[in-house]
């Protein structure tokens, strides 16, 4: 059963405020926690409607060279393809949604003779893309072709300066799995319960949207608060500690390099200074030396 069209992306306003009605396949790596970009309680206070949108600039870009993407896979395969782009959702769990990027003609393919391509951006992390699709890209689209029914999808990046692309087939065995977290990530996510499986920033920074106001109440907790607040102190007193520590070490690598470019150890690890010039009119004019470290092959 082909999944439900629903709005076009190009509408952006209503685009946004349809995604919050359901899971998309592009919270699949938030949810599973395969990004250090989101959360899953991130994800929820997003969907709560509790998060503005500060990913314009990446959303404007991506958005730029979505379609030049799509144009080049098809002029490296040969396939015909075009703009997709709408939000579906799976008639079977309405609370799946998936918005592909693009379409690619497959001759005797039987969905309709198309099936599904995404496209992605990356200037800064291309290195990710070195050995292959990253696992949050594949996380994506297997949750994308359970929505859309497909058994196969391609992606393409614009990595750097390099055009990537590889064909997915689906697994099931991984869709079945993100089945059972997401119904119970949305079950959990509509009785406005919060999720809490990490600290990271993206996190910490849905709670603070969730709780910004107090209502008061001070309440009792649990003895078993208790160890997890004396875990807490304990660690905050490792932490000064291996942070000066680190600090320390990092400033000896850097002295025994002094106006070289790096060192090099016995047993091939290496470390290396990077040095650059911030301009006064990006940031306060300042020179930055970075300290990089290329373990042993």
């Amino acid at each position: 059963m082909a999944a439900d069209k629903i709005v076009h992306s190009s509408d952006r306003e209503k685009w946004l405020a349809e995604r919050r009605n359901s899971i998309g396949a592009s919270d699949c790596p938030a949810i599973m926690g395969l990004t250090a970009y989101s959360s899953p309680t991130s994800v929820q206070a997003d969907k709560w409607g509790l998060l503005t949108e500060d990913d314009e600039k990446a959303y404007r870009w991506g958005n730029v060279f979505e379609e030049p993407i799509i144009a080049a896979f098809g002029t490296e395969t040969g396939k015909e393809t075009g703009p997709c782009g709408w939000l579906m959702r799976d008639p079977k769990r309405p609370w799946l949604h998936a918005t592909p990027d693009g379409i690619v003609q497959e001759q005797g393919y039987e969905e309709g003779g198309v099936v599904f391509l995404q496209a992605k951006w990356t200037a800064f992390r291309a290195d990710d893309w070195k050995e292959g699709v990253p696992e949050a890209v594949l996380a994506q689209q297997q949750a994308e072709m359970l929505v859309t029914g497909h058994d196969y999808c391609y992606v393409a990046c614009l990595a750097g300066h390099d055009l990537r692309w590889s064909r997915i087939d689906a697994d099931l065995e991984f869709q079945t799995r993100w089945l059972d977290i997401a119904e119970e990530f949305w079950g959990r996510t509509q009785a406005r319960e919060p999720i809490v499986a990490d600290g990271d920033r993206a996190t910490h920074d849905a709670l603070n949207a969730m709780y910004s106001e107090s209502n008061g109440e001070l309440r009792t907790v649990g003895a078993e608060w208790c160890d997890r607040d004396q875990e807490l102190e304990a660690l905050k007193g490792e932490e000064k500690i291996l942070k000066a520590r680190i600090g320390k070490l990092k400033a000896e690598i850097k002295a025994e390099i002094g106006s070289g470019d790096g060192i090099v150890m016995p047993d091939g690890t290496s470390y290396r200074l990077t040095r650059s010039t911030r301009k006064a009119y990006e940031v306060k004019a300042a020179s930055v030396v970075t300290l990089r470290r290329k373990a042993a092959k």
